[in-house]
C-alpha cells in the first residue's frame, strides 16, 4: 500500500510539471487531490473558524462590573475582538490597562488600575469617559461612568456606548470635584489615561427614554445610597408621577441655593452624592439629584438646559442667564419639573444677592408638572444635557 500511495504522488506531479510546460495555469495540488479519491484512512481537516465574540449584555444603567460578567481574560483575549490602542501613560493615578471591543456592537470592556501615591487620597473610584469625537455624525459628545475599584487597584466594567457608531477614545481619570470642574468640564490631560481613536461600525443609538436611565459620574443611580434614599423617599408611592413629585418634594425641604458659590464666580458642578452630603447647590446640582433618584427607581430622567425668567417670583436662578430643569418620562409623555424653584426665598443679604440654604423660603408646589401655557412662557429649552 506504501509503493502504491507513493507511485500515485509522483504520477500527480509529474503531470502538474506537464500540464505548467504546456502554459494552462497551474493548479496547486491541494485543489487537484480533490478530483482524486483519497484512502479511507485519512482524515479530513479543515481550518479553524473564529466565531465572532458577542460582548456580554449590559444593564439598562449601561455598566456591568466585572464580578457580573466571565473571565476577563477569556474576554479580552479573544481573537475575533479589537484592542484600543492605549497612550503612553502621563502621570494619572489612575491608568487604563486595555480597552477591548467588537466593531458591530456599541460595549467596550475597560480595565485598568490605580497607582497609589505618597499624601494624596486613595482612588476608590476610576471616571471612564467614552467620547464620541463626531467625526462622523458631526456632534461630538459624552458620557461619564463611575467604575468602582477593587481592594486590589483593578477596575473592570463593560460599559455601554448610548451613541451612534462614528470614531471614539476612551478615557479614565480619578474623579473630579467641584472645585475642578465648571459648566464646560473636561479631564485634564496630566490626570488621565486616554485610547488613541478607534472606529466602530454598530446600527441604531439609544433613545431619549434610553439615556434617561443610564448611571453617570454626575448622577449616579447605581450608588446603593442613592437607591436606598429613592426608595425611602417614595415609600408608599405606588405610580411613577407619585414618585416624581415625592422627588420634588423631598428636594424642595432639603436642598437649598448655594448662593455663595454664584458670588465667588463659581459655576462647579456637583456630583448627586457631593449635592446631597452638602445640603445645598445651584440649579445643575438639583437636577442632577432629581436624575439619580429617579433614575434609582427606574424612571427614565434627563436634564433639560436653557434659559428661565418668572418675573412675578424671587425663586433663584431667575432671569436671562443658563438655568437647568428636568423631566421624566411617565405615562408615555415627559413630565417637567424644575426642582430649583421649588423655593421662593422671602430673605437674602440683600435685594439682589443670591440665596442660601437658611434663607427664609415659601414652598412652590407649582413648579412640579406645570402647565404648558406656564412652562412655556417662564422656561426655554435649548436642548438635552447628556449626563
Amino acid at each position: 500500500m506504501l509503493h502504491h500511495m507513493r507511485k500515485v504522488s509522483s504520477i500527480l506531479s509529474l503531470t502538474l510539471i506537464a500540464l505548467t510546460a504546456l502554459g494552462m495555469q497551474q493548479i496547486t495540488p491541494t485543489a487537484f487531490a480533490q478530483t482524486v479519491p483519497k484512502p479511507t484512512h485519512v482524515k479530513k481537516t479543515s481550518k479553524a473558524v473564529i466565531q465572532p465574540y458577542v460582548m456580554p449584555y449590559v444593564s439598562s444603567s449601561g455598566i456591568d462590573l466585572l464580578s457580573a460578567i466571565p473571565s476577563l481574560l477569556s474576554i479580552a483575549k479573544n481573537p475575533s475582538l479589537h484592542q484600543a490602542p492605549i497612550l503612553p501613560p502621563d502621570h494619572s493615578p489612575v491608568l487604563l490597562t486595555g480597552v477591548v471591543y467588537n466593531k458591530s456592537q456599541p460595549t467596550v470592556l475597560v480595565y485598568g488600575h490605580v497607582v497609589k501615591k505618597a499624601g494624596k487620597p486613595v482612588v476608590t473610584r476610576a471616571w471612564v469617559q467614552i467620547d464620541d469625537l463626531g467625526e462622523r455624525t458631526l456632534d461630538p459628545v459624552t458620557w461619564q461612568y463611575p467604575v468602582p475599584v477593587l481592594k486590589n487597584g483593578t477596575f473592570a466594567a463593560v460599559l455601554h456606548i448610548p451613541f451612534p457608531a462614528d470614531t471614539y477614545e476612551i478615557q479614565a481619570a480619578p474623579p473630579l470635584d467641584t472645585a475642578q470642574t465648571s459648566l464646560t468640564y473636561t479631564f485634564a490631560t496630566n490626570v488621565q489615561s486616554s485610547t488613541k481613536p478607534f472606529t466602530l461600525k454598530f446600527s441604531g443609538q439609544d433613545s431619549d427614554q434610553a439615556l434617561g436611565l443610564l448611571t453617570s459620574v454626575w448622577a449616579d443611580a447605581s450608588d446603593p445610597a442613592i437607591i436606598a434614599l429613592a426608595h425611602t423617599i417614595t415609600q408608599g408611592d405606588t405610580t411613577a408621577m407619585q414618585k416624581a413629585q415625592a422627588v420634588y418634594n423631598w428636594e424642595a425641604l432639603h436642598i437649598g441655593y448655594n448662593g455663595a458659590l454664584l458670588r465667588n464666580n463659581g459655576y462647579g458642578w456637583s456630583t448627586s452624592e457631593e449635592t446631597l452630603a452638602t445640603k445645598r447647590g445651584i440649579c445643575v446640582d438639583y437636577a442632577n439629584v432629581g436624575d439619580a433618584l429617579l433614575r434609582a427607581l427606574g424612571i427614565p430622567t434627563q436634564m433639560v438646559v436653557g434659559y428661565a425668567q418668572d418675573t412675578s417670583s424671587s425663586v433663584a436662578d431667575n432671569g436671562n442667564t443658563g438655568h437647568a430643569w428636568n423631566r421624566a418620562w411617565i405615562h408615555a409623555t415627559w413630565v417637567y419639573f424644575d426642582p430649583t424653584w421649588s423655593r421662593e426665598y422671602l430673605t437674602t443679604v440683600s435685594p439682589s444677592a443670591e440665596p442660601e440654604p437658611t434663607d427664609l423660603y415659601l414652598l412652590q408646589p407649582q413648579w412640579f408638572n406645570p402647565p404648558a401655557k406656564l412652562l412655556d412662557a417662564t422656561h426655554s429649552m435649548s436642548g438635552i444635557q447628556y449626563q
